[in-house]
């Protein structure tokens, strides 16, 4: 069997175009833009701007609303991209670690030191109150889908309770794990949206994008930011590409899990069942001394996944394969995948 690529929530692919030459990356960077457009639901005169990385937008978002109001106090979730931390930890961007084209050079960006208050995810959608201030104004970041168990946080109601504790709050939401599986309205659920272009858009990384809402854009002069498309064509066009070829699919998500968790059963292979959690992304806890030998093992039978572990501010409670499904996945692919994980 060919590469079995299960592994767009952690999105990182072999580049394949890196030899690709375009005659008007302008022009594809027009379409593209529309296409974003479509999968946020947004209109065409709403902000939408563009950069090197997710971080990058996070940065070029917050800075300007630190620098005008310092009493802005900050809350994350555990289980965001350590990137997002030690962005503020460290008052510049992190370009050692965060992901970006390997031929583009990523900009160095200076930041502000900002102390940065981590809550639990799972408690903090249940009763937001217990973390927040009715006093301080803040700016809460939070992952539309976890990347860590696949449970949906952003919702309509917590983004309305959040703004009744304090209507200045700023609701920052991290659509990497959201956008191009789940249907997405921004404007419902934040006012800052920030999405890559891998991941289950499933283009080559990474372009990354920010919707902001008109009332931020307004009180602080947001201009959008945008990438040069002759230096990430291969990503333009990578996505219109994968965008393009949706049109063919013939399974829907649910009908793909349905015989995902089936076969799971058939081989006796526990998985972790989250409330609330997306369709697309399956939990196999694995012992974590075990795990990099799972990995590894199922690498070698051309298995490309990846574990739950390691990327996040906080390590999850329960180790595990993190198994990503699109409707492209066919019950043979699924049958050796289940077969091969209960031989090793």
């Amino acid at each position: 069997m060919k590469e079995l690529y299960l592994n767009e929530a952690d999105g990182r692919k072999p580049k394949k175009l890196t030899d690709l030459k375009l005659k008007n990356p302008e022009r594809l960077y027009r379409d593209f833009t529309q296409r974003i457009q479509s999968l946020l639901s947004i209109d065409k005169g709403e902000f939408l701007g563009f950069a090197q990385n997710a971080t990058t937008n996070l940065l070029y978002i917050v800075l300007p609303i630190l620098k005008k109001k310092k009493n802005y106090k900050i809350y994350m979730s555990a289980h965001e991209i350590k990137w997002y931390k030690k962005l503020f930890d460290a008052g510049r961007l992190p370009i050692e670690n965060t992901t970006f084209p390997n031929y583009v050079k990523q900009s160095p960006i200076s930041f502000v030191k900002k102390r940065v208050t981590l809550f639990d995810p799972e408690a903090f959608v249940k009763n937001p109150r217990k973390v927040l201030s009715t006093l301080e104004p803040a700016i809460i970041i939070l992952s539309h889908v976890s990347r860590m168990t696949g449970e949906i946080f952003a919702t309509q109601k917590l983004y309305k309770q959040i703004k009744s504790i304090n209507k200045n709050n700023i609701i920052v939401i991290d659509g990497a794990q959201a956008i191009g599986a789940l249907s997405c309205r921004p404007s419902r659920l934040s006012d800052v949206y920030i999405g890559v272009t891998s991941k289950f858009i499933g283009a080559e990384p990474h372009i990354g994008f920010c919707w902001v809402n008109r009332v931020l854009v307004k009180e602080y002069a947001f201009k959008e930011w945008n990438i040069e498309p002759k230096k990430f064509f291969r990503e333009i066009y990578s996505t219109l590409e994968v965008l393009k070829k949706r049109r063919s699919w013939k399974r829907t998500i649910k009908e793909v899990r349905t015989s995902f968790d089936k076969k799971l059963q058939h081989y006796s292979i526990p998985h972790l069942k989250v409330k609330n959690q997306v369709p697309y992304i399956a939990l196999i806890p694995i012992q974590k001394r075990l795990l990099a030998k799972k990995l590894q093992g199922l690498k070698k039978k051309g298995i490309i996944i990846s574990s739950n572990t390691k990327w996040s501010i906080k390590e999850p409670r329960v180790p595990a394969l993190r198994v990503s499904l699109t409707p492209v996945l066919s019950n043979k692919e699924i049958e050796y995948f289940s077969k091969t994980v209960s031989e090793i």
